[in-house]
């Protein structure tokens, strides 16, 4: 029907409508159908390149899978036809330097590389293989600038370069040219270095590191030094973690470091141990109502078995006496807590115990001796533990508080000490 409103010589006004409608429908589609291409790119790319013809995702990742398949050829017309439609098409440069190089040809896969890593400066496959291109010609530079790149953009990447960034920073020259990269504003260095720490062999290696970090200015975070103390002592290797104990905690091995328990150091093994444990709570920095400083353990009568308290030692072959203050506040227990020193690992007889220490007292001095064997005890642990025999000796009430904890090296002619000596 025409419009009855039309002017003399004026178009009917329907077609004009219509073709707009036409031409919102055709846009709507185009916009549908090139979304839903690009939401199948990834999951499903032979569904994406028959909607969109020259989808660059999902050509190129048709592209990659003829590659990975040994169909050179297919791989290659696919990859051309993204690269010339869109010429700053990194992957699919990147799948035709793959190809160039499964054909033999060195030269034009490296100049489709670089270009690719131009065009896509974040696609991690490109800059792998330049990367593994630049160590094959011993240019650990420009491997390493490479790889960086990766990790900065991507540094979940972490775990497929790791075995290759390990490799080389166990390496001394290696190490050296690594050392820039490992600087605090980089997020990538600091999963690198808590991964090393734990992992890497030797440990020495791991130490040479930590050298070299220190000296350049940008040493190793709390976690990460604390991971190489650990695995020093869970290798046996007392001379290193002896000389290591020196160096960062600044006391020595065979003397009682933080003899007051303010808490530092806070590495473990360099100073006191907490372990987890439920029904009591050690306060390290407590102060009672003398202003005396030291740690305070509290009760809540149930049955623990208490021996989370402790420091790592590593006393010479011959006599000792450990010493302290104790203060007592109704400590309720069937037989009492006690400082024992044992050989770190050994499952003999303890090396020596303190006297039980149970009730009400005011600050008082205790000690004990104790000999280390010349064989078969080159560590020590001095613990405080429930000196239980039974479950039910393992029931405890009340706090405990140390302070002033000292080791002295007696001579063999020197009085033997009795004091604190176990019932």
């Amino acid at each position: 029907m025409v419009d009855q409103d039309l002017h003399p010589g004026e178009a009917p006004r329907w077609p004009k409508r219509a073709a707009i409608g036409l031409l919102s429908i055709a846009l709507l589609w185009l916009v549908l159908v090139r979304g839903y291409a690009d939401y199948l790119a990834g999951p499903d790319p032979q569904r994406a390149a028959k909607l969109n013809p020259t989808h660059p995702v999902a050509i190129t990742q048709l592209a990659s899978q003829a590659l990975e398949a040994g169909e050179i050829s297919q791989a290659m017309q696919l990859a051309e036809r993204i690269a010339v439609s869109f010429p700053f098409e990194g992957r699919a440069l990147r799948v035709l330097g793959a190809a160039a190089e499964r054909q033999g040809d060195g030269e034009q896969a490296a100049r489709l590389m670089n270009a690719a890593a131009l065009a896509a400066p974040r696609d991690t496959a490109t800059q792998y293989w330049l990367a593994l291109r630049a160590l094959s010609e011993e240019d650990l530079d420009q491997a390493l600038l490479r790889m960086d790149r990766v990790l900065r953009f991507q540094p979940e990447t972490l775990a497929e370069l790791f075995p290759l960034l390990g490799t080389i920073a166990a390496n001394p020259f290696g190490a050296r040219k690594l050392v820039p990269f490992l600087s605090p504003d980089r997020y990538w260095a600091g999963l690198f270095l808590t991964r090393f720490t734990r992992e890497a062999t030797p440990v020495s290696a791991v130490l040479d590191l930590e050298r070299l970090l220190a000296a350049a200015g940008t040493p190793m975070g709390p976690e990460q030094t604390g991971n190489l103390t650990s695995r020093l002592y869970q290798a046996g290797q007392w001379e290193l973690l002896a000389a290591r104990i020196q160096q960062r905690s600044g006391k020595s091995s065979q003397t009682i470091r933080d003899p007051n328990f303010s808490g530092v150091p806070a590495e473990s093994l360099l100073g006191w141990g907490i372990g987890r444990f439920k029904g009591a709570d050690v306060i390290l920095g407590a102060q009672d109502d003398s202003g005396t400083a030291g740690v305070q353990v509290l009760f809540h009568d149930r049955r623990i078995d208490f021996k989370d308290l402790s420091q790592l030692l590593i006393l010479p072959t011959g006599r000792h006496a450990i010493t302290g203050q104790v203060r007592l506040h109704r400590l309720e227990t069937p037989r009492g807590l006690q400082w024992t020193l044992r050989c770190v690992g050994g499952r003999g007889e303890p090396l020596g115990q303190s006297e039980l220490f149970l009730g009400t007292t005011p600050w008082r001095e205790f000690a004990f001796t104790l000999e280390v064997p010349e064989t078969d005890c080159p560590a020590q642990r001095l613990t405080l533990e429930v000196a239980a025999r039974i479950a039910a000796e393992r029931q405890l009430e009340g706090s405990v508080w140390f302070s002033g904890m000292g080791v002295e090296a007696l001579s063999d002619e020197g009085t033997s000490d009795e004091r604190g000596q176990p019932e």
